[in-house]
């Protein structure tokens, strides 16, 4: 645990919830984002605070980076348009809100 607070010291922790439930965190440092969700929520989790914390990146950086460490990880950023790149993960795709 002390090497993850050492490790992730500078990144800003986006909480993310799932039916009222913090469910894990997006951690944010520039355009680098990376996810910690609770396995058991595969497929549940990723919604509208995820996005717009990823469309925030880009429309900030140009592109948000990310790595995966799974293969449940390579699949989520695929599915929301990151491209492999090495073992960097990247995109430029941002989604509009729909909410006015």
């Amino acid at each position: 645990m002390n090497e993850f607070k050492v490790l992730t010291k500078e990144f800003e922790a986006v909480p993310i919830h799932y039916q009222g439930t913090l469910a894990g965190a997006m951690l944010v440092l520039g355009n680098e984002v990376h996810c910690c969700v609770d396995p058991t929520l595969k497929g549940k989790w990723f919604g509208r605070v995820a996005l717009r914390t990823i469309t925030g990146i880009i429309n900030e950086y140009g592109e948000a980076i990310s790595r995966a460490s799974t293969e449940d990880g390579k699949k989520i950023l695929l599915s929301l348009g990151f491209k492999q790149d090495g073992e960097i993960y990247r995109s430029t795709r941002t989604w509009a809100s729909k909410k006015h």
